[in-house]
């Protein structure tokens, strides 16, 4: 062979070479995304009731799905057939785990009360302490809060400096006067269910509505009740027949929570100690992250010091780590402390008992009656 023809195929060969080894280094990022992609239309970090290897059913989308759904009963009839073997349906696959959640309460000092002439001395206006506040939440780890005089410009400043991070409700859905006793949540945490007002008399008696909702964690399923209340103070009068009058609603609306199993806390600025710690632990069952309850002999048992703002739970929720953080007031950002707590989620109690069926809609998940929630 001649050296010109040895060398034109010697190049063509490594020009050869080059293209193959090219088109390998575009494919292999394409193959190494699709591996590690999340399913379409599953957020990540979003739990999903959707069987599949997991369970040994087949999952949607299959024809195996579809065969197993046509033939499958109606989500009614199901429910009809689990109940008479005393199960419930429940949101999704039980909570295997114990969850830990730490949740505050903060009365911010509305704007209002550091304008004008009657101003509060030593304070900022509004809009200045609210970066100062946000700070408290983030050092404490904070995912869910109650908040009090949280008025408009306040909520406007919040949502620039937590950049969206926060859902509120009601927030400014419903206007100012409501915004102001709104709870709060990290969005990359929980997910709301349900948003609920409920109205409790406020000053002079009248009526104003506190928030409540139920929330479901992203990561593991595990869901709360949160609610939130500003019982009135004694400005203009002696309030205790209104806040003793609210209550009697909170305790009402506790026990209905606390009927669906699932995990109940109340946050709020009660404007009372004992006089609304005994009578609201004594009515509703539940118990506050500083120990303070009422036992099984119907004794009120406090703690050493109380506050007028609270954090309370349900018998299944356990408190840790409960705070009093003073510095909210030596910093000049508000006349309250941040208090906050660990509150402990528990795992579904024999969740092997749990068990999931095909249903004309979907999937659908039950537990042991006493398990549900």
């Amino acid at each position: 062979m001649r050296p010109q023809l040895r060398q034109t195929l010697a190049t063509v060969g490594l020009v050869l070479v080059l293209v193959v080894a090219g088109g390998a280094l575009l494919l292999l990022p394409r193959l190494t995304d699709t591996s590690s992609s999340q399913p379409t239309g599953t957020p990540s970090g979003t739990p999903s009731a959707s069987p599949g290897p997991a369970t040994g059913l087949p999952a949607p989308g299959t024809d195996a799905f579809d065969e197993l759904l046509a033939n499958a009963p109606t989500p009614a009839a199901l429910k009809r057939t689990m109940g008479r073997r005393g199960m419930r349906q429940v949101s999704g696959p039980p909570p295997a785990h114990d969850l830990a959640v730490r949740v505050a309460t903060f009365n911010l000092l509305g704007a209002s009360h550091t304008i004008g002439p009657h101003r509060r001395k030593n304070y900022a206006v509004g809009i200045q302490r609210v970066p100062g506040q946000v700070a408290m939440l983030e050092s404490k780890g904070v995912t869910v809060a109650g908040f009090q005089e949280f008025q408009r410009s306040q909520v406007q400043r919040f949502r620039e400096v937590t950049r969206g991070q926060w859902a509120l409700h009601p927030g400014m859905s419903q206007g100012p006067w409501l915004a102001e006793n709104s709870v709060g949540w990290r969005k990359d945490t929980w997910q709301p269910v349900e948003t609920h007002i409920i109205d409790i008399p406020y000053f002079a008696g009248h009526p104003r509505g506190m928030a409540y909702a139920l929330l479901q964690h992203r990561q593991t399923g595990h869901r709360i009740w949160i609610a939130n209340f500003h019982n009135p103070a004694n400005i203009g009068g002696d309030f205790a027949r209104f806040r003793a009058q609210a209550v009697q609603i909170e305790v009402a609306l506790a026990k209905r929570l606390r009927a669906t199993g699932i995990p109940v806390v109340f946050t709020g600025d009660m404007n009372d100690r004992s006089a609304f710690a005994c009578p609201f632990t004594a009515g509703s069952g539940m118990h506050s992250a500083d120990g303070t309850h009422t036992d099984a002999k119907g004794r009120c048992r406090t703690a050493s010091r109380l506050e007028i703002d609270w954090i309370l739970g349900s018998r299944q929720v356990t408190f840790s780590q409960f705070e009093v953080d003073n510095s909210s007031r030596g910093q000049r950002l508000t006349d309250h402390p941040l208090i906050t707590a660990t509150a402990t989620l528990p795992a579904a109690r024999n969740a092997s008992k749990c068990t999931v069926r095909a249903s004309t809609k979907g999937y659908l998940w039950f537990c042991p009656r006493k398990n549900a929630g």
